[in-house]
């Protein structure tokens, strides 16, 4: 079919696939928050769930210590209402002397991240996926007036999170999402810029899901989009209604569900893209906190990241730390101890 890589367009899709690296960093941020594809579900539409449009919450926290320093709970998406930061976090930005994101986001990290979601060799997805599935891909990319060769060289995780992003992608080549317009700012103002993790170890968390779990995990976004084509728009959408109102919970409750056909693979996907990754985020604040405790650090991630029992904010705090939510509407609800022995 048209879609299909030929020997002589390889040198074509490695330069499309370089260029994706740009939005690649991006995507692979997006979809390690959990916010790949999703469907949109039932309910009102996202913008009449509850809250008050217009008055976003801010994710931020005051941690204390010698000097106040700053957690604040981003979305990785080029969208100028998230980017638009209310005045308490305008606030938490000046006074901060190092800004860190999840993972670096300068050239040399896109560069880093467009090879390791690449394919080894010269195989492409043509000779990994099932062919029905691979067709059905091949379809769908090109359906949106895109070339599908240089997705063909990516890994199969990788292309699952392109592929639901491609709403969004021009948008990720070209503008900056508000982590990354973060760093650009931080960086011109000569604060220091920092990351929470390497790009290899949040690939990692991907490649930790076997070759079978990303096929699985890529034909469940397929279908979803087959079945709804404006599903990842809205999911998109939703996600960031949510995150305008404030609730981390929320965020964090809606990034599997649409892997819920699969539990086994939504409760693997997780705790390695969230669980697992918030422990060692959580470890890395505390010694950033320690090692300069007269320093005044802004630690900007994923909003997924902060809410739920095993979040960012409820590990520093059973590590001591005094975090206050600033910027709130309302009182901050703090996720309640299961009681002993209650089922699971």
């Amino acid at each position: 079919m048209g879609g299909a890589v030929g020997a002589g367009a390889r040198g074509r899709g490695g330069r499309w696939l370089a260029l994706l690296g740009a939005g690649g960093l991006a995507a692979l941020l997006v979809a390690a928050g959990g916010a790949a594809l999703g469907q949109s579900g039932g309910g009102p539409p996202a913008g009449e769930r509850g809250g008050k449009p217009g008055a976003p919450r801010p994710l931020l926290w005051r941690i204390e210590g010698e000097t106040p320093s700053y957690l604040f709970g981003t979305i990785h998406l080029p969208d100028d209402r998230v980017r638009a930061l209310p005045p308490a976090v305008e606030q938490a930005f000046a006074a901060a002397q190092a800004v860190y994101t999840e993972i670096p986001l300068d050239a040399a990290s896109q560069i880093e991240a467009a090879r390791m979601m690449a394919l080894p060799g010269t195989q492409t997805l043509q000779g990994v996926l099932p062919p029905e599935l691979y067709e059905r891909t091949v379809r769908y990319i090109e359906a949106r007036g895109l070339p599908a060769l240089p997705f063909m060289r990516l890994k199969v995780w990788a292309m699952s999170t392109q592929v639901s992003l491609l709403e969004v992608l021009p948008q990720l080549l070209l503008e900056r999402p508000l982590d990354a317009e973060l760093a650009h700012r931080a960086a011109a103002a000569g604060k220091a810029v920092r990351a929470l993790e390497t790009v290899q170890e949040q690939v990692g968390a991907f490649e930790a899901l076997t070759l079978d779990e990303q096929i699985r995990m890529h034909r469940i976004t397929m279908e979803a989009l087959d079945k709804e084509p404006e599903a990842a728009r809205a999911y998109l959408e939703e996600l960031v209604a949510l995150y305008l109102q404030g609730e981390p919970e929320a965020v964090r409750g809606a990034l599997y569900r649409y892997l819920q056909a699969d539990r086994e693979l939504a409760a693997k996907a997780e705790r390695v893209l969230l669980a697992e990754r918030d422990r060692r985020m959580a470890e890395r604040i505390a010694e950033w906190l320690g090692r300069e405790p007269g320093r005044v650090h802004l630690f900007a991630v994923g909003a997924a990241h902060l809410g739920g029992q095993d979040g960012i904010v409820a590990r520093l705090r059973a590590r001591g730390l005094v975090l206050e939510r600033l910027g709130a509407a309302a009182p901050e609800r703090r996720p309640e101890p299961e009681p002993a022995g209650a089922a699971r």
